[in-house]
């Protein structure tokens, strides 16, 4: 018996009188063409006869019985024998294929549970990561948790936030991230010598398999097998995400996306904190007291310096409902319920022009 590509599956057999006579007729090269039927038999000699059997399964050639007649053997006997070969062949494959089958089967449902199991955990990721624009507490805070969400997701082994100085000859580690047992690459966080991959200020991603490009040569030096590499916040004068892998490792487009995605979200994130902060040196500037105050919550969103000196104490008691109490005559509403007015503060016996808008 032979498989399809004309490899022995089991070795010659039947009377050792005959096996040199199938051995000699055991011509592959015209019992293995595309045109061969499913059964062809070759008379002989003195009524001896070698016939060649083909199984076909899925439409294709699975295997190939060769089998010899000698002189003495019954022609029904021979033809029963192959009938025996073929329907113990077809039982054969069609348990093979169901075996296969349903391997198959659980392969793709090992796949699609995995699958399932990563897009969630990289929801909850993500989740995490745009949940970071609404925060309010310092950037250094923000930005650790940012990366602690991209780390934990990527399953990386160290991640670094960089500031390339002006110079580009030095760079800031703004903030690290290493897996627990990992060493910083670093002896201090500042003025730390730029490396070249770093000056580019460009998106790069590095796997395993680019180890012979020259041009990732000091990225191999320094322990990094894979790299994922982002511009991040304004390009003048911004960041550099550097996302690290110690041991071989090709990220998939699944990861390549995340990051992506990730590093948008730290975009916004440090655009809003700039523009907030333009916002409130500018409102911080003026005489007038300001405020914004977040009318869902009832809290106080922002006050300006000047509106802290003046009403230190009612901020501090949180004693501001003169400044919206004549709002509506009956019911809580908006403080832009009137654009322009006067209000009365009894205890400082003062009156103050309010102008408010939504």
């Amino acid at each position: 018996c032979l498989d399809h590509e004309g490899e022995m599956i089991t070795r010659l057999s039947g009377d050792d009188r005959y096996l040199h006579c199938l051995q000699e007729k055991l011509a592959l090269d015209r019992v293995m063409g595309a045109s061969l039927e499913d059964l062809a038999v070759e008379d002989l000699e003195g009524r001896k006869q070698v016939a060649a059997l083909s199984i076909e399964a899925r439409g294709e050639k699975e295997l190939y019985w060769i089998v010899y007649r000698p002189e003495g053997m019954k022609e029904d006997v021979f033809y029963g024998t192959l009938e025996l070969l073929r329907d113990a062949s077809i039982s054969f494959l069609q348990g093979k294929l169901m075996a296969y089958g349903a391997e198959a089967r659980n392969l793709r449902d090992e796949a699609d549970y995995r699958k399932m199991t990563r897009n969630a955990k990289m929801n909850q990721a993500m989740s995490r990561i745009v949940h970071l624009l609404d925060k309010g507490e310092n950037i250094e805070d923000t930005l650790k948790e940012w990366l602690d969400a991209v780390c934990n997701y990527l399953a990386l082994d160290t991640a670094q936030i960089f500031k390339v100085q002006e110079d580009e000859k030095y760079a800031d580690v703004i903030l690290e991230w290493r897996k627990a047992g990992e060493n910083s690459y670093f002896e201090r966080s500042t003025h730390v010598p730029a490396y070249a991959f770093l000056k580019k200020r460009r998106h790069l991603i590095l796997n395993a398999d680019s180890a012979m490009n020259p041009e990732f040569h000091e990225i191999f030096q320094i322990g990094v097998k894979a790299m994922m590499i982002f511009p991040a916040g304004p390009k003048e004068g911004g960041l550099m995400v550097a996302l690290n892998h110690l041991q071989a490792h090709a990220f998939d487009e699944e990861e390549k996306s995340f990051a992506a995605e990730a590093v948008k979200v730290l975009d916004s994130i440090l655009i809003r904190r700039i523009q907030k902060n333009s916002m409130e040196a500018v409102l911080d500037g003026m005489n007038s007291n300001v405020m914004i105050r977040d009318e869902v919550r009832r809290k106080l969103v922002y006050v300006n310096q000047a509106f802290q000196r003046t009403f230190a104490n009612e901020i501090r008691t949180e004693e501001l409902a003169w400044l919206w109490k004549d709002a509506a005559p009956e019911t809580e509403e908006v403080l832009a319920y009137y654009d322009h007015r006067e209000v009365f503060h009894e205890e400082k016996e003062r009156w103050y022009d309010l102008m408010a808008t939504d």
